[in-house]
């Protein structure tokens, strides 16, 4: 923004997950900080490892996709969890400690980018940080706050944390859209 000034958005979307490993995640629209609107919703993604599906949706034209799921990693291959402390040149990772976010225990990390002048096309020294929340319980990240002078003061995090089982419609194409099946092995999903 000319002059220095900021814009202030807000975003939120619905994420849910149930018991059999379905996992519902829409994207809206950014809308004013100051708004009291539901930012429009532009599209849905159903992942439904029972099914053997990946659901993509668009609320414009009413269109879903219905593709193979592709078989995920092994937990064993892959971490979500914070990583340990570490530095190196440009590059500082440090734990923050413990606290709470909705009712739920997180764990802290700070990690810190310094690049100096001229190593990413800058003029001068660009100081970017990343501060991560992490569940253990959920192997989720609850919050997620960047800084950087390029990108601004990015805030993620969760809220309204509902446990228990998502409504089942949230797993499920709506009625009114058109809907495209790609899967390469249909008979899986018969």
């Amino acid at each position: 923004m000319v002059g220095g000034g900021t814009i202030s958005r807000k975003y939120y979307t619905l994420v849910a997950r149930d018991s059999q490993g379905r996992v519902h995640r829409e994207v809206r629209d950014f809308i004013p900080a100051n708004s009291t609107a539901d930012p429009p919703l532009r599209s849905f993604a159903i992942t439904d490892p029972v099914a053997a599906a990946h659901v993509s949706c668009t609320q414009e034209d009413m269109s879903c996709t219905v593709a193979d799921l592709r078989a995920p990693l092994a937990s064993s291959q892959v971490s979500f969890a914070p990583l340990p402390p570490m530095q190196s040149k440009g590059f500082t990772r440090e734990t923050l400690g413990n606290q709470t976010i909705e009712s739920t225990a997180v764990v802290g990390t700070r990690e810190t980018t310094i690049s100096n002048a001229g190593t990413r096309g800058n003029s001068r020294i660009v100081i970017s940080s990343k501060e991560l929340w992490y569940s253990p319980d959920l192997q989720i990240y609850l919050s997620v706050v960047r800084n950087d002078p390029q990108l601004g003061h990015i805030a993620l995090t969760v809220t309204d944390l509902q446990r228990g089982e998502p409504a089942p419609s949230l797993f499920s194409i709506p009625s009114g859209y058109n809907t495209v099946d790609a899967r390469t092995n249909r008979s899986a999903a018969q």
